[in-house]
């Protein structure tokens, strides 16, 4: 005969179980909030080079107005982890190249990055018909 547990001893072990799955599941969860922040960065990274580059080519402004329009549309993200470059490839092209240090919330996912930052970069090149 198997001897029957009893309500309280049941409790105990679930108790237990959880205690187990706790950690994997919040693991999991800081998982996934680092994941959604990383996409988010990198479409704001892409925006940026995209907006830079489109004003470098609708209007005659300057390199510095097109680092400064890529720079304003990097909402939400640390400006001094932000490196906006423009460049020239040929006569009648403009390239902005916006490249960012995301740095995740969970410091066990930094240490596998393996110095805590992930470059998340982008680059638009447009021509400008000069």
């Amino acid at each position: 005969m198997v001897p029957s547990r009893s309500p309280k001893q049941e409790r105990g072990q679930s108790a237990a179980e959880f205690a187990l799955v706790l950690p994997v599941l919040v693991l999991l969860l800081f998982l996934i909030i680092d994941f959604g922040r990383a996409v988010y960065c990198y479409h704001v990274v892409a925006s940026a080079a995209r907006e830079g580059a489109r004003f470098g080519q609708v209007s005659t402004h300057t390199a510095a107005g097109a680092v400064a329009r890529a720079r304003d549309t990097a909402v939400g993200l640390d400006a001094s982890a932000l490196t906006v470059n423009v460049g020239y490839p040929s006569a009648d092209t403009i390239q902005v190249s916006v490249s960012y240090a995301f740095r995740p919330v969970t410091p066990l996912i930094g240490n596998l990055l393996g110095g805590g930052a992930l470059v998340l970069q982008s680059a638009s090149t447009m021509y400008t018909g000069n």
